[in-house]
């Protein structure tokens, strides 16, 4: 076992750990997501770590939009690279859901 994975392993815990002992109401994590700059950096670790490649993300300089709570997203040279979303499913059943349902659930409100 590689140094890195270790950390990450230990992180993972960490996270799943810390968020049942302070969002005792909310539903438990089922995922974390993480992205490799694929310019930069082959996504090695996280393959190491049983995360699941799932997809492409990125590759433009988005941004520049007001938000809906007032300010504006500020353009930045790394939106422009080509990003491996990679996922780490917590219940190893969830490795079957579909990205989509995933993404929704995760990232809606």
């Amino acid at each position: 076992m590689s140094v890195c994975s270790c950390a990450i392993g230990k992180s993972l815990k960490r996270v799943r750990d810390d968020w049942k002992d302070r969002y005792i109401n909310l539903l438990i994590i089922e995922a974390v997501v993480s992205w490799a700059d694929n310019t930069h950096h082959e996504g090695t670790i996280y393959k190491a770590s049983n995360f699941k490649n799932m997809g492409k993300s990125g590759g433009s300089l988005h941004g520049n939009r007001k938000r809906p709570t007032g300010g504006q997203d500020k353009l930045h040279e790394d939106y422009k690279y080509i990003k491996t979303k990679y996922f780490y499913f917590f219940n190893k059943n969830n490795k079957l859901i579909k990205e989509k349902i995933l993404i929704k659930k995760i990232f809606s409100p």
